[in-house]
C-alpha cells in the first residue's frame, strides 16, 4: 500500500523523478523501475520529461544521469558495521567525483548529523557530513522530522544537493500526505537551471606569502581586462602560479567562482 501511495503521491506532484528506499521488490521487479543490486534502492522516471539513463549500481546505491544533472538513490542498513558503512559512502564519493555534474542524493543513511537537523551527531553521520563537504555538496534538511514511529520522531531521510544550486534556486520540503508508512514523504523542486560555474584550476600546497603574492599581482593585471570573465581570470591566475594547466586525474576541482567574485 505505501509503494502504491507514494508513487501516486508522485503523478499527484508532477515529479520528474521518484526514488525510493526499501521498496516493495514485487513491484519494481514487473513495472520498469531502476533497481539497484539488493534490491534496497529503485528510481522511476515518472515524467518522461527529463532523459534519465543508469550510470552506476550496487549494494544500496543507485545513480542515473541526465545531461546535466547527477541523481543518487542511497539506503544503508542500521545493521551494517561502521566498516561497511563507511565503503558504502565512498562509493557515493566515487560516484559524485566521477560525474562532474551538478548531483542530488536523496535517501536513508540511518545516521544522525547535527547539519542535516537532528540533535546530535553520531560516528555514522561525522562520516556522512565529511562525504558531503568533500563532494562540495550541503543537506538541504531541517528539523522537520522523516520518521515517525511510537512517539518517536528523526531525521533520517537527507537531500543532499549541490552547492553550485543556491538557495533561492531550490525549494525542499516534507509532504503532509499520509503515505501508509513511518517515512514521510519527502520533494526537493529546482526552479532554475542555473548555477554558480566551478572552474578547474591545478593547485598544489602554497605559503601564505607565496599565495599573498599571486593575489597581488593577479589584482595588478585584472584591473586591465576590460571584460572579465571566470575563463580570463583563471588564465591569468594559472599564469601566475608559474604552473601548466594540467591537473592530475585524481585531484578535485576547486570551487572558488561565486556571484560575489562576478559583481
Amino acid at each position: 500500500m505505501s509503494h502504491d501511495l507514494v508513487s501516486e503521491l508522485a503523478i499527484e506532484q508532477r515529479a520528474d523523478l521518484q526514488i525510493i528506499t526499501e521498496p516493495n521488490k514485487y513491484v519494481v521487479a514487473r513495472s520498469g523501475w531502476m533497481v539497484d543490486t539488493n534490491g534496497d534502492v529503485a528510481i522511476m522516471d515518472v515524467s518522461g520529461r527529463i532523459a534519465w539513463r543508469l550510470t552506476s549500481r550496487s549494494g544500496g546505491m543507485l545513480a542515473v544521469e541526465s545531461d546535466s544533472t547527477l541523481a543518487i538513490g542511497a539506503y544503508v542498513s542500521p545493521n551494517c558495521d561502521i566498516h561497511e558503512f563507511t565503503r558504502r559512502i565512498d562509493i557515493i564519493q566515487g560516484v559524485v567525483n566521477n560525474a562532474r555534474k551538478k548531483d542530488i542524493v536523496l535517501g536513508d543513511f540511518n545516521s544522525k548529523a547535527i547539519a542535516a537537523g537532528s540533535a546530535y551527531t553520531n560516528r555514522r553521520g561525522e562520516i556522512l557530513t565529511d562525504m558531503v563537504g568533500v563532494v562540495s555538496c550541503y543537506c538541504v534538511n531541517d528539523n522537520t522530522p522523516t520518521y515517525e514511529a511510537r512517539g518517536h520522531s528523526s531525521v533520517l531521510d537527507l537531500t543532499i544537493i549541490d552547492d553550485r544550486w543556491s538557495r533561492e534556486h531550490w525549494d525542499w520540503r516534507v509532504l503532509p500526505h499520509d503515505v501508509a508508512s513511518d517515512h514521510h514523504a519527502t520533494m526537493i523542486t529546482i526552479k532554475g537551471s542555473y548555477y554558480v560555474t566551478r572552474e578547474k584550476i591545478p593547485y598544489s600546497s602554497f605559503t601564505t606569502e607565496q599565495i599573498e603574492i599571486i593575489i597581488d599581482r593577479t589584482a595588478e593585471r585584472i584591473i586591465n581586462i576590460e571584460n572579465l570573465t571566470p575563463v580570463a581570470l583563471t588564465i591569468v591566475i594559472r599564469q601566475e602560479m608559474g604552473r601548466v594547466a594540467h591537473r592530475r586525474a585524481n585531484r578535485h576541482s576547486v570551487y572558488w567562482w561565486n556571484m560575489e567574485i562576478e559583481n
